[in-house]
């Protein structure tokens, strides 16, 4: 029981949150987006009662509506051609290798991310709109980072992960709110706010996630043309970052993780001989995991100072790439794409100054390096900020965002 106490006990915390939210806006809209991102924080990677299924139940409501919209209004939004184009790519791998059980789940789950990341950019309106959401999104950060220090007060687990299954997850909810709370937060509450965000990253043991902060500073840095800020600026980032990893509390002097990145190096191989083996059209979607095997002696074992890496003796692993997943599954073409496609969206922040929302780009370029060095794909969460500067772009760009 103890385990499960903060999965019992949070849940209705955000629901409660989210009925704040529904009080004060009125936009049915908002308010189905709104309890998407609750869902996300709250139940899908919950396991307690019966949240995980809740927010699956969600996930069906939202793409019945979707489904609905679609009928009634006979179009989407060009935003969501990204998606379809890469589910053109699926398509085409699947039609060239076996469509088995591993391929028919991430096929289904990536139609419900598109049904359901279409609903989220259809229902946000407005430039106002999406300012609600981003904060709401970034309370919803903050109630998390305190579940997670609670979790280590109470001493439940050795990597906090709040109402995740998985500490990485948690710390990725809490870095994207990071950036939101700077940029939206009242400053008599901001800087607590974000130490305390910042503290459940560090406890999470979450690498990845602290570039969310680092990556906010920077954007200020080189958006700041006042030389006076840009010193304080980059003195703060440059503390920031010498005390994170002088305390020791990250992961990154931990010698534990060595086999951590060992086993990364070893798939990133693996990836590559799958590749090489299948340029065109990949292996085929979500088909990593079922040639594993098959490809798992065809790479050296890396020998540590505390052990073996041997990828001969794991079966079904995953890359912890999207990349190397794009370029193994979906084959060099799609890989290439999805490239260009990285660079024109960074070009495209840069020249157009985050479009105003400061917290744009730490967001996008945070959740593309947590792709890194995660597997991250199988989200509208992830898709939502990975796509929302050109989001932004189209709906200033017809004279849509007022």
């Amino acid at each position: 029981m103890g385990e499960q106490f903060i999965n019992i006990i949070f849940p209705p915390l955000f629901l409660l949150l989210w009925g704040k939210f529904c009080i004060e806006n009125h936009s049915t809209n908002l308010r189905l987006v709104a309890l998407f991102f609750v869902s996300v924080v709250s139940f899908s990677q919950n396991f307690a009662f019966v949240y995980r299924e809740i927010h699956q139940l969600i996930q069906l409501f939202i793409l019945f509506l979707f489904f609905i919209s679609i009928i009634n209004n006979k179009r989407i939004k060009k935003i969501s051609k990204y998606p379809l184009c890469f589910l053109v790519f699926i398509l085409v791998s699947l039609s060239t290798s076996p469509f088995d059980s591993d391929a028919k789940i991430q096929f289904i789950n990536f139609c419900v991310v598109l049904g359901v990341l279409s609903f989220l950019f259809n229902s946000i309106k407005n430039e106002k709109g999406l300012e609600k959401i981003l904060k709401f999104i970034g309370e919803l950060a903050v109630l998390s980072a305190f579940s997670g220090i609670v979790e280590y007060i109470l001493g439940l687990s050795p990597r906090i992960e709040g109402t995740f299954a998985n500490p990485n997850y948690f710390a990725l909810f809490i870095g994207v709110g990071w950036s939101v709370v700077y940029c939206y937060c009242s400053n008599k509450l901001k800087y607590l706010l974000l130490i305390i965000m910042t503290l459940a990253i560090i406890l999470s043991g979450s690498r990845a996630a602290l570039a969310f902060p680092i990556l906010f500073m920077f954007w200020r840095i080189i958006m700041q043309k006042n030389k006076r800020k840009t010193f304080l600026y980059g003195s703060a980032a440059f503390c920031f970052i010498t005390i994170v990893f002088l305390s020791g509390a990250t992961r990154f002097s931990n010698p534990d993780v060595s086999g951590s990145d060992a086993e990364r190096i070893i798939f990133a191989k693996i990836a590559i001989n799958m590749t090489i083996d299948n340029p065109l059209s990949g292996v085929g979607w979500g088909r990593f995991i079922s040639e594993f095997s098959n490809y798992s002696s065809s790479v050296d074992k890396i020998i540590l100072d505390n052990g073996v890496i041997d990828a001969s003796k794991q079966d079904r692993r995953v890359t912890h790439n999207d990349l190397l997943r794009i370029m193994a599954e979906l084959g060099l073409i799609a890989f290439f794409l999805v490239l260009i496609f990285l660079w024109k969206t960074a070009m495209l922040i840069y020249k157009h100054k985050g479009f105003g929302f400061n917290c744009l780009f730490p967001c996008w370029a945070g959740m593309l390096l947590f792709s890194l060095s995660h597997n991250n794909l199988n989200t509208a969460y992830s898709w939502f900020f990975l796509l929302l500067p050109w989001y932004v772009f189209y709906q200033r760009k017809y004279n849509v965002f007022k």
